[in-house]
């Protein structure tokens, strides 16, 4: 969807930004979204593509969160957290879905998981967390 985003509005910036923002979009956005205030601290540099540093970064950070959860499982665990934060079932509409119109990726899947590796191994870790997040969850709803 970043990447979709971005080719939407290619006209609006210049090539630089362009490719910039396209890199990030498609090398492992998620980690480097929560590491680069610290890793890339002072370099002035946005466009970096992420490095095992900021995967150790990202990975101390989501240790951080209060709660980890991801909102497209529609597990029990989810709407039962949503419930104990007081939003009901289900408060979080899609409202982008299917909006991207014909919209076909210039790489493949192949391509795309290679480049995103390091997001992927956080996800790994993120889904560790989550397990834990979701076994305290269920004990307080079920009032264990």
């Amino acid at each position: 969807s970043h990447e979709r985003h971005l080719l939407a509005k290619r006209d609006r910036m210049s090539q630089r930004d362009f490719e910039g923002r396209l890199s990030l979009a498609r090398n492992s956005y998620v980690t480097w979204s929560l590491s680069h205030g610290l890793v890339g601290r002072g370099t002035g540099e946005v466009n970096a593509v992420p490095s095992r540093e900021h995967l150790e970064v990202a990975k101390d950070a989501l240790l951080n969160f209060d709660f980890v959860m991801d909102m497209t499982s529609g597990a029990v665990c989810t709407s039962q957290s949503l419930k104990l934060m007081g939003l009901g079932a289900d408060p979080l509409r899609r409202h982008n879905a299917n909006k991207g119109g014909d919209f076909e990726a210039p790489l493949g899947r192949d391509q795309y998981e290679s480049l995103n590796v390091l997001d992927a191994e956080l996800y790994e870790f993120a889904k560790k967390l989550m397990q834990i997040d979701c076994d305290l969850v269920l004990k307080l709803s079920l009032g264990d």
